[in-house]
């Protein structure tokens, strides 16, 4: 099977590679990253590699279109003001599905989105788990960027499958990620934040929501602590 992953170079990205390495053989699949270094990398571990951005669909269209699954991971996820969600997250995914709408061998089609795409709105008790069918009430720039993206792909005709990961956590992570950052410079409001929670909640915690047009295919998960 001819695999294409973007963000192939990140957290979650490179821990994916690493599975799909292991069951497929690292040269079928194909890896779309930015940073030099990380493209070195891959290539050293016998990935096909195309450095450069998504929102270049002309750099990558040719494996795009050789794949039989694509999973589409890459985006802009730091956290921060005057960042352009828009066009880094809607605009490069909007692309790269009317390239994949060309596709005439696409079996399945893999967004990986984020839990603040649905989120909790203000009054939410958090008394139930976020499910795929919660309503979305994100609360981040971030977390509407993603919904957008949600949004175009459910609506591209291709076998679909969008997957909400929760806090993505072990050795690599990013020093600007959510997780980081939380460890960091606001303690005191996340410990606040965890009392709310356990006074409030009734049930276990949230996890991955999984959301899929596509019947009989199996989404690979990946440790990122391996």
């Amino acid at each position: 099977m001819r695999v294409f992953v973007t963000g192939a170079g990140g957290f979650i990205g490179s821990a994916l590679c690493r599975k799909l390495a292991g069951e497929y053989g690292a040269g079928s699949v194909t890896c779309l990253v930015r940073d030099p270094s990380a493209a070195a990398e891959l290539r050293a571990r016998g990935f096909n590699v195309v450095q450069g951005d998504l929102l270049d669909t002309d750099a990558y269209r040719e494996e795009l279109l050789a794949a039989e699954t694509v999973f589409h991971l890459g985006a802009l996820a730091v956290f921060g003001k005057r960042l352009d969600y828009g066009r880094n997250n809607v605009e490069a995914t909007r692309g790269l599905m009317r390239v994949a709408s060309e596709s005439k061998i696409l079996k399945l089609f893999v967004f990986t989105s984020t839990i603040g795409a649905v989120d909790r709105a203000p009054w939410d008790p958090c008394r139930n788990p976020l499910t795929g069918a919660s309503p979305c009430h994100p609360q981040s720039a971030y977390g509407r960027s993603k919904l957008e993206c949600e949004r175009l792909v459910a609506a591209s005709g291709l076998p679909w499958v969008i997957v909400r990961p929760s806090w993505v956590y072990g050795p690599g992570m990013r020093p600007g990620s959510h997780m980081a950052v939380s460890q960091g410079g606001f303690r005191l409001s996340m410990l606040r934040t965890w009392r709310a929670f356990w006074r409030t909640w009734s049930g276990g915690a949230s996890g991955v929501s999984l959301c899929s047009q596509a019947t009989g295919s199996r989404v690979h998960s990946a440790r990122c602590s391996d």
